[in-house]
């Protein structure tokens, strides 16, 4: 699936989890990277 580095944050913040928030970004950049 396409998850786009803005959609990360709001992934994150809808569950409520911040850890949930870093690990989103880091598989993001990773993809991106």
């Amino acid at each position: 699936p396409t998850v786009s580095p803005t959609m990360a944050p709001v992934l994150g913040v809808a569950t409520g989890s911040i850890a949930n928030t870093v690990i989103v970004i880091t598989l993001v950049l990773g993809l991106l990277g």
